[in-house]
């Protein structure tokens, strides 16, 4: 148990958007309405928070950014997901992961830019910079990030855009 000095004495209002795993956040429930559009940094397998999101405020605008999402990863994910399920009798729910990925991105409202997030950018490597990316961008912007670890190499261009992010 903490010591009451530890514990924070601020009561924010937080709703839960998501998979209940690693691909669902809390956000602060005034901000749901302020939010015109989505940056988010790393897809994988589980894009459940956007996708419940996007049923809340259905004008929001989702840009993804992750280079890693081609072919190899979905071959490789049905695979581990069919061995699973064979062998453990697990959930097959990702055997057809492609098709929801797919049906997700024919919404006009959303986007997947194939590029790694980098601290500098340059387009012969397929990478991009956080900077580039919110040079052009507006207020009222949420900053999903989830780069495994790449984080902290772009702290420094988070906390110079940090006015225009929710």
């Amino acid at each position: 148990m903490l010591p009451i000095f530890l514990k924070p004495k601020i009561n924010i209002n937080l709703i839960r958007i998501g998979s209940k795993g690693d691909g669902g956040y809390y956000v602060p429930k005034k901000i749901l309405n302020k939010i015109d559009k989505i940056i988010s940094l790393g897809l994988g397998s589980d894009w459940s928070f956007e996708e419940k999101f996007i049923i809340k405020k259905n004008s929001i605008q989702i840009v993804f950014y992750d280079h890693t999402i081609n072919l190899i990863f979905w071959i490789k994910l049905f695979l581990q997901t069919l061995y699973y399920f064979i062998r453990y009798q697990s959930s097959p729910k990702n055997l057809f992961k492609y098709f929801n990925y797919v049906t997700f991105f024919n919404n006009k409202n959303t986007e997947h830019k194939k590029f790694k997030i980098s601290p500098k950018t340059d387009f012969k490597k397929n990478n991009i910079s956080l900077i580039k990316i919110l040079k052009k961008e507006k207020n009222n912007l949420l900053l999903k990030i989830d780069i495994e670890g790449d984080e902290y190499k772009i702290l420094y261009q988070i906390i110079k855009y940090q006015k225009i992010i929710n």
